[in-house]
């Protein structure tokens, strides 16, 4: 080997020198790595973000990847942990009844949550009822157990087969079934959600609840949350290396018809936490087939007017005529409502005192003067009450005659009004249970009328059918509007002041 010049030997001597360094390192490296036969342990809280980063470190260790990225990110519900295969994947919900348990602050609702936004990303609607009224993102109905008559609806019009391509989500089932009992009569609520599960009407169905061994033979898959106990952990079938008496909250085993899996339920990051539902922001679904708006407390006839003008939808508030009655707000949606008022077609119109008797009357007799049916001189109704003159016997056809308080007439006035409701347009209002103690006069000519206005929460007894509309919550102006065609809640409207 020759000589070298100066340079070229110091810059050789460098390239040498840094080599062996890199040797020396790349040796003590292999002394320090420590491999790492299994995965760390599941996190305590994983948002969705984090999905990603948790299949990054998969990659680092040498494990397989599992499906975390990319729309098993968009669509997970929980992260599970595979340590056979060295590898964590996740775990969507397809359809099918999912029940998840667990005691309170384990996180139920939050894997509710978590089952929606899994739904929902997929662009299936869910139908959400909670407590909290966190449900209004899944695109469908958001009831609350405050609200018991739409519950219900809800509950019967899917178990019925009318929106199939939903799914429903139910929190905290065994309070659900309490106020439906209460309500409605005990068994009602289990009656219920156990025809619905059982009608396969709705393919997607998840129940949060308390006391899972009533439903778990109904459900498919099962999400037992912070089994703490091996008592606990043998009656839900969870295997015992799955007992974990520190469990963070959304800590679970996934139980169906796979092998038992441990998972960590995936919140959608901020400030949200396993063990405490937040609100999740909306995700573009397709419209479902069935929406059951809130009525809403109280109402006037100029808000609804309002609001149809801004909309630029009639609605019917702006339809006038001798048969045309706008009453409130009501049925399914929440719209304006009419009734006919027609000859030989009386109204009856019931409930306590205070519930909004007067103000039916009220509406009746405004649209007659917005109509401009009756002539100058006969302007105004034929007003009836207690205290009242005799019925003149003289009264036009196609009069409209208005009685209040009809069970505490007199015997001669209450007779001479019953030969008016064959000619009249007659509206009678009496009290809750008037029908079922007179038997002659006003009362008597009414007692089956096929329209019928109930405030105050109670039914005449001929129309039991319409039991489902009733509001138990009560309230001034809340009612069941029944007609021949069908039966419906309204929120009777209050007319503008005299």
């Amino acid at each position: 080997m020759g000589w070298l010049p100066e340079g070229a030997a110091g810059a050789l001597a460098e390239v040498v020198d840094g080599a062996a360094q890199r040797v020396r390192r790349a040796r003590r490296g292999d002394l320090l790595r420590v491999h790492r036969p299994y995965l760390p342990e599941l996190p305590a809280v994983v948002t969705r973000r984090e999905l990603a980063v948790l299949a990054g470190l998969q990659g680092e260790e040498g494990a397989e990847v599992g499906e975390v990225g990319g729309d098993g990110a968009r669509r997970a519900a929980v992260l599970v942990d595979d340590p056979e295969r060295q590898r964590r994947t996740t775990w969507a919900w397809e359809g099918g009844a999912v029940l998840v348990s667990g005691e309170p602050r384990s996180g139920r609702s939050t894997a509710l949550a978590a089952l929606v936004r899994s739904m929902t990303a997929s662009g299936r609607p869910c139908h959400v009822v909670s407590r909290s009224g966190w449900g209004a993102a899944g695109g469908g109905t958001a009831v609350g157990v405050d609200d018991p008559r739409r519950l219900r609806r809800l509950l019967v019009l899917l178990a019925r087969g009318l929106d199939p391509a939903t799914a429903l989500v139910v929190d905290d089932v065994e309070q659900v079934t309490e106020v439906l009992d209460a309500t409605w009569g005990p068994g009602t609520g289990l009656e219920l959600l156990t025809g619905l599960l059982r009608s396969g009407n709705v393919p997607a169905v998840a129940l949060a609840s308390t006391a899972p061994h009533r439903w778990a033979t109904l459900t498919d898959t099962h999400l037992a949350l912070r089994v703490r106990d091996l008592g606990a952990a043998g009656l839900l079938g969870v295997p015992r290396p799955f007992v974990d008496g520190g469990a963070p909250p959304g800590r679970g085993v996934l139980l169906g018809d796979q092998p038992a899996r441990l998972v960590q339920v995936v919140v959608e990051g901020g400030t949200e936490r396993a063990g405490n539902a937040s609100e999740l922001a909306p995700v573009p679904v397709r419209a479902p087939a069935l929406v059951l708006a809130a009525l809403p407390a109280s109402t006037t006839l100029a808000e609804i007017e309002a609001a149809a003008a801004a909309t630029g939808r009639d609605d019917g508030t702006s339809r006038v005529g001798p048969g045309s009655v706008l009453l409130g707000l009501g049925g399914d949606d929440a719209r304006p409502v009419r009734a006919a008022l027609e000859p030989g077609r009386p109204w009856l119109v019931t409930g306590p005192p205070g519930s909004g008797r007067s103000t039916v009357l009220e509406l009746v007799a405004r649209a007659e003067r917005r109509s401009g049916s009756v002539g100058p001189a006969s302007a105004e109704p034929l007003r009836v009450g207690v205290g009242s003159d005799l019925v003149p016997r003289a009264v036009p056809p196609d009069c409209l005659v208005l009685v209040d308080d009809a069970d505490l007439l007199d015997a001669a006035t209450a007779d001479a009004l019953a030969d008016l409701v064959p000619r009249c347009r007659v509206v009678v209002v009496v009290g809750p249970a008037a029908t079922q103690t007179i038997y002659r006069g006003i009362v008597a000519a009414v007692a089956q009328a096929r329209t019928v206005i109930a405030l105050g929460g109670a039914l005449p007894p001929h129309l039991s059918r319409a039991r489902d509309a009733v509001d138990p919550r009560g309230g001034p102006g809340r009612a069941v509007l029944v007609t021949a065609r069908d039966a419906v809640a309204v929120q009777i409207a209050r007319p503008p002041p005299a």
